[in-house]
């Protein structure tokens, strides 16, 4: 007789090949090894388990003599198809990792997966034993595998994957063009259904910040490209990033020339822009006078201590601001006394009476003797 070795869960069909030699064949006894028994002619046989069978035929001539051949049917294990992975979120590849056995039949020989995502194209299979694949938009894909061991006997599996949906942010700059040690602020979106677990924000000069509405201040002119990365329930991130411009401000700085009352006082802007020309000036001289001249003169009314300020402007609209207490001190009052000496001619003694001004020692006398002499 014929037959198929076949895997398991196939059928065996037998196919009678006896013959005789006078008369003809006329009854069949088959004994297929495991139990079961058949007397058609050219019968077919479910295996339930995998293994090696000894199938045997008694054939019958018309005559009533038989005879008995015994052969050997293998019935193939399958194997067992299974993978695992890890859920991803979109726009990040998922990793497939092949966990089938041979299920102690022939080695497995090839793999076939389809991803279940016809928008991928020629991507959507593979044949490797460990692919990845990344998926063309979020949602679950039934993705399957089958494994086919040396005889062809294979196995298939159909799992359930789940791409998960990024946050959909961004955010507000209150204004993204500053000047130097000016407050930055920042305003975090959520566009989408997501909520958001943690934000994480790059000021692109080293500095971080968790909150989700932070300030920032700059100690450096320049462009900072600001990234703001959320994280959402779900454990997927979006990022997106804008550019801030932080301008250089000007320095403020000033000197004077004169500080005794009754005199004018010349004041001496030091001011400088590293990058703008400084285009205006704004004096407050403490005494409730102020002044637009980049070197103002000024005269107070009143000896005393007083709080000028400055404030300087560039041409980008940025500005600094110096203060300084200015004194204005009270001129001395000169006088003097004099003795004349008796006993020696011509010899004066000059006593010095001058009383000093406010908070200002005298510190020096220039005499004048009216004789040619000082």
């Amino acid at each position: 007789f014929l037959f198929n070795d076949v895997c398991l869960g196939d059928t065996t069909y037998f196919q009678d090949q006896s013959s005789a030699n006078v008369g003809f064949v006329n009854g069949w006894i088959w004994d297929f090894g495991d139990g079961s028994t058949s007397d058609l002619q050219n019968p077919s046989h479910l295996y339930t388990v995998a293994g090696v069978f000894d199938v045997s035929l008694i054939a019958f001539d018309s005559f009533g003599c038989t005879d008995t051949i015994v052969q050997t049917v293998q019935v193939f294990a399958n194997p067992n198809a299974d993978f695992i992975y890890q859920e991803t979120c979109l726009g990040d590849s998922v990793y497939f990792n092949d966990n089938s056995n041979n299920n102690n039949g022939p080695d497995i020989i090839s793999w076939s997966w389809v991803f279940d995502d016809p928008l991928s194209g020629v991507n959507n299979f593979s044949d490797l034993q460990n692919p990845s694949h990344l998926f063309t938009g979020p949602g679950t894909y039934d993705v399957s595998l089958v494994v086919t061991n040396e005889q062809g006997c294979f196995d298939s599996i159909i799992q359930n994957i789940v791409v998960d949906t990024l946050p959909d942010i961004d955010f507000t700059i209150t204004n993204d063009t500053i000047c130097l040690w000016e407050i930055a602020e920042f305003f975090s979106i959520n566009n989408g259904p997501i909520s958001i677990a943690s934000w994480y924000w790059d000021f692109g000069d080293g500095i971080y910040s968790n909150d989700a509405n932070p300030i920032h201040l700059y100690t450096q002119a320049g462009f900072y490209t600001v990234t703001l990365t959320g994280t959402g329930a779900d454990g997927c991130e979006s990022t997106v990033s804008k550019t801030i411009l932080v301008r250089e401000s000007p320095v403020a700085d000033f000197d004077y020339n004169n500080s005794c009352f009754g005199d004018s006082i010349q004041f001496l802007d030091q001011s400088y822009s590293n990058q703008a020309n400084i285009v205006s000036w704004d004096w407050t001289f403490g005494d409730g006078d102020t002044d637009t001249l980049q070197n103002p003169v000024h005269f107070y009314q009143a000896p005393g201590s007083y709080n000028v300020s400055l404030i300087v402007f560039n041409e980008f609209g940025c500005s600094d601001t110096t203060n300084r207490i200015i004194p204005i001190f009270d001129n001395p009052s000169a006088a003097f006394t004099f003795n004349l000496e008796c006993d020696t001619s011509g010899q004066v003694t000059f006593i010095d009476d001058s009383q000093a001004g406010n908070d200002s020692p005298i510190d020096s006398w220039t005499w004048d003797f009216g004789d040619g002499y000082t």
